[in-house]
């Protein structure tokens, strides 16, 4: 981890979201790990935000940013040429280290829990893994990174609220049959949509989750993101999601 001004190369903007890509002298990163990014717009909003990577190669990392509040707003109003204040890699990473090939992969993904995911199957794929891709939205609008993840010869599997796309119904309905078959889950996006997989993974497969939490300083330190987990001497404890996490064991999480 550390602290580095980047330059933006690359910034667009479609509908709710914007995309970003930064160039400069960074730390590599793994899938799963996020920066907290703050451009140079002064002290409003005073805070850096925690921004997902959604990848990244020797000159670039890019974010894919939906604009919720005037901090994400300004992320991604920035222009190419701007500079911006990144700290960063933080958190730990996916285990997909310990997938094997021929493993059956499931990752489930909603809103802008869809980057990490993305990052993370590029990994697989590298190693020569084909994962099931499930993404759910409201709408079509909300769909993110078709394009790229068929690039990776991923077919995301879509479910949206309203049918404009995919299967209409919850992620939870396209997903619940594969999650049986599968040797792992990895899933992020929305906290609803993480307890409904956790309770279809019920203990059935190794599945980890990365946790969505409002961050002030990202290493640790304001205790503002902390999260009940069940430790292995049985005791449940408060983790910071920022540094234990933000991927945990499904079964270790503690819901509110």
């Amino acid at each position: 981890m550390k602290k580095t001004l980047l330059r933006v190369r690359e910034s667009r903007q479609f509908g709710d979201y914007g995309l970003f890509r930064l160039e400069g002298e960074f730390e590599p990163s793994m899938p799963g790990q996020f920066y907290m990014l703050k451009g140079d717009w002064g002290y409003t909003p005073l805070l850096a935000r925690p921004i997902s990577i959604m990848t990244e190669d020797r000159h670039t990392v890019s974010f894919l940013v939906k604009i919720v509040g005037e901090g994400s707003r300004k992320l991604t109003e920035v222009n190419a040429g701007d500079s911006m204040t990144a700290v960063g890699p933080l958190g730990n990473h996916f285990p997909f280290e310990e997938v094997k090939k021929g493993d059956n992969v499931l990752m489930i993904g909603g809103g802008v829990g869809v980057p990490p995911l993305y990052y993370l199957s590029e990994k697989l794929v590298e190693r020569e893994i084909l994962p099931v891709f499930c993404q759910g939205a409201r709408s079509r609008n909300d769909i993110l990174l078709l394009e790229e993840l068929r690039a990776l010869s991923v077919e995301p599997l879509i479910s949206t609220e309203d049918g404009s796309s995919g299967t209409k119904g919850l992620i939870t309905d396209i997903a619940k049959e594969r999650i049986g078959k599968a040797d792992f889950v990895f899933a992020c996006g929305p906290k609803g949509m993480l307890v409904a997989v956790s309770k279809l993974v019920d203990g059935k497969t190794r599945a980890y989750f990365s946790l969505e939490e409002r961050m002030a300083c990202g290493f640790g330190i304001c205790l503002g993101c902390a999260c009940g987990i069940k430790h292995d001497d049985g005791e449940t404890r408060y983790d910071r999601v920022c540094v234990e996490g933000p991927i945990f064991e499904a079964g270790k999480i503690v819901w509110d």
